[in-house]
């Protein structure tokens, strides 16, 4: 017998769901409502930021994430990845929950009681993942480690070194180093706090600080990857925390001049900004990297962050609600963390480098050279062959003859292969000079030239660099 209708996901974490499908549409020009996909995503999107609280809109959005996500899953960043996984793992709940007999679920136990331990699991696998990849030489040194870069970038962005009169300054090799290491030190402390129930409440704390600082790094995507976050930190959240949240976010709301009871101006007035932001982004700016973007993010999650801080004050559930226990119930449900749990573990077995919870590591497991200090006893037998490009007039390729890098066979046929023009390639495949491409309509007969497949197609890697550093790369 189908169980009783289920709880909803609780208002704070749909609207900061919705907040957070928002900046996607900001920073991912594949999200935006140029097809059909898009156009599903952006007003699943606009009806759940109208009303969070209803079941159905909860539902219809994280549906059509799940629908524009798997379409575009080839071009996801790492934290789309894990948002595509995690929704999986929601749907999959429910559907157990209400139809498979034998799940023990205890009767009072609401839906958010199971899934949030299921969320918090993926978003600790994720967060440990990233930090152990960075357990490399080249994210060790301060030349090239991606914590100096992104240390340089946010003192020119916020003019940090000038207003410090040279103190902070990004020549100071001391001032690389502490960001490496302090880097380190977050990403390593943030999911041991979470982990446990006593210390749940600093580690929160803490996370929510980190995911504000990054949304201020100027790089591509990570205002949407903070917002992101901030949603998931909720499911850490005891209920009661979580309904203290709700009754601000209601104040606040209620207080506003357009928020009457006559429902139509809201949703209209949200949906025409919106519509002019995206407008402007799609016509004038490229996505992520725009003015838009950013103030949107200050905007929405400067208070929201405040709010979220207060909220942490009320009860005492992390120690109490069995939601805050460390497995599901029933545990089998842990089964659904399993795709995540692998994706964090393919690069070290050579089968994925993207998508894989590496961001930002300077990572490199493939190739003569991989830099990981712990897992070089894992490399794999056979790993995918490396092409490197000496001269082409393909246009996903032009960038390579002087780039210095090298890409997969498996890269090779996704960029080669999504265009009928004739086109050649004359790289090095396997010691070998080779000469391929599609002449006179007709693709030369290369193992190396072939079109990708599902699953196939959802397998990434990042390009090997032929120096013995590796740069910072997404």
């Amino acid at each position: 017998m189908p169980r009783k209708q289920e709880e909803p996901i609780p208002k704070s974490i749909a609207l900061a769901w919705a907040f957070a499908g928002l900046l996607h549409l900001l920073t991912f020009r594949w999200a935006l409502p140029l097809s059909w996909d898009g156009i599903v995503y952006t007003a699943a999107t606009f009806i759940l930021l109208a009303k969070p609280g209803k079941p159905l809109r909860q539902a219809a959005f994280l549906l059509s994430t799940i629908l524009v996500i798997a379409w575009n899953y080839p071009a996801a960043s790492n934290h789309i990845v894990l948002e595509f996984w995690i929704i999986l793992t929601l749907a999959g709940t429910f559907l157990v929950r209400r139809w498979v007999p034998n799940a023990k679920t205890p009767a009072s136990a609401s839906f958010f009681d199971t899934i949030a331990p299921l969320v918090r699991i993926q978003y600790l696998l994720a967060f440990a993942f990233a930090a152990f990849s960075k357990l490399n030489s080249d994210f060790l040194d301060p030349e090239w480690s991606c914590a100096a870069l992104f240390a340089e970038r946010s003192l020119e962005f916020l003019q940090l070194e000038t207003l410090s009169f040279g103190i902070l300054s990004p020549d100071h090799r001391i001032f690389a180093t502490g960001a490496i290491f302090l880097a380190l030190c977050l990403e390593i402390a943030i999911p041991c706090l979470l982990l446990f129930r006593r210390t749940r409440r600093p580690g929160i704390c803490l996370a929510l600080l980190f995911h504000f600082a990054m949304g201020f790094v100027p790089i591509l995507g990570i205002s949407s990857y903070s917002a992101l976050s901030f949603t998931l930190l909720l499911f850490f959240y005891p209920k009661e925390s979580l309904q203290s949240l709700e009754h601000k976010l209601d104040r606040i709301f209620k207080s506003l001049p357009f928020a009457r009871k006559t429902t139509f101006p809201t949703p209209l007035l949200t949906a025409s900004l919106l519509a002019i932001a995206l407008f402007l982004q799609h016509r004038y700016f490229h996505p992520a990297a725009t003015p838009i973007a950013f103030l949107v993010w200050l905007t929405i999650y400067l208070p929201f962050t405040l709010l979220a801080f207060q909220a942490l004050k009320c009860g005492k559930g992390f120690t109490t609600e069995q939601a805050n226990g460390p497995l599901p119930r029933p545990w089998f449900l842990a089964i659904f963390a399993l795709p995540v749990l692998m994706l964090g573990l393919l690069p070290y077995i050579g089968l994925q480098t993207q998508g894989s919870f590496t961001m930002f590591s300077n990572l490199r497991t493939l190739g003569p050279q991989p830099n990981h200090l712990l897992a070089t006893f894992a490399r794999p037998q056979r790993e995918p062959i490396l092409i490197k490009i000496h001269s082409t007039n393909h246009p996903n390729l032009a960038s390579y003859p002087k780039s210095g890098l090298l890409l997969t066979s498996h890269e090779f046929a996704r960029k080669t292969t999504d265009t009928n023009e004739d086109y050649f390639v004359l790289c090095e495949y396997e010691g070998k000079m080779e000469l391929v491409g599609r002449f006179n309509g007709e693709l030369t007969p290369h193992p190396i030239l072939h079109e990708l497949r599902f699953p196939t197609s959802w397998i990434r890697f990042r390009d090997v660099p032929e120096a013995d550093h590796c740069p910072c790369t997404w």
